[in-house]
């Protein structure tokens, strides 16, 4: 067993040499490489899946709930939602042509990619989530 303070080995009395005091708490290995494996299964590929497999699930599932009950601040949301993973994803498509447009073909450009990000947003954006979480997962 390791202190989990300064990670020094416990002696038989429970107590670290070092920082010792009866409130530390002993940390084995095991629990450890318990939680390292969670973190490594978020990781991998499998695991994006079934992030990817649960978001679709939920979204979907708000989404039917929404209009079966006729909710339009749900389906509102939803939609929003779906729209900022697209956008995101139509970010990536470079249109150089825009930089000569009047102001008029501005606003059709913008109101039209709002459009297609939320049409596409709902099949884009669970895997937009996925890697968000998985990113954020490799950070701790």
């Amino acid at each position: 067993m390791f202190c989990s303070k300064c990670g020094n080995q416990i002696n038989e009395e429970g107590l670290c040499p070092e920082c010792g005091d009866e409130g530390t708490i002993a940390v084995s290995f095991e629990s450890s490489e318990k939680s390292g494996s969670f973190k490594s299964f978020i990781q991998s590929p499998l695991g994006k899946l079934v992030i990817i497999a649960v978001v679709y699930l939920i979204s979907f599932g708000l989404l039917v709930l929404s209009v079966q009950i006729g909710n339009a601040y749900m389906f509102a949301g939803i939609l929003i939602a779906c729209a900022i993973g697209g956008w995101h994803f139509l970010e990536k498509i470079n249109l150089g042509f825009l930089i000569s447009l009047p102001l008029v073909g501005w606003l059709i450009y913008f109101v039209f990619k709002l459009w297609i990000s939320m049409m596409i947003g709902f099949f884009v954006t669970p895997f937009f989530i996925a890697g968000k979480i998985s990113n954020a997962v490799k950070k701790i």
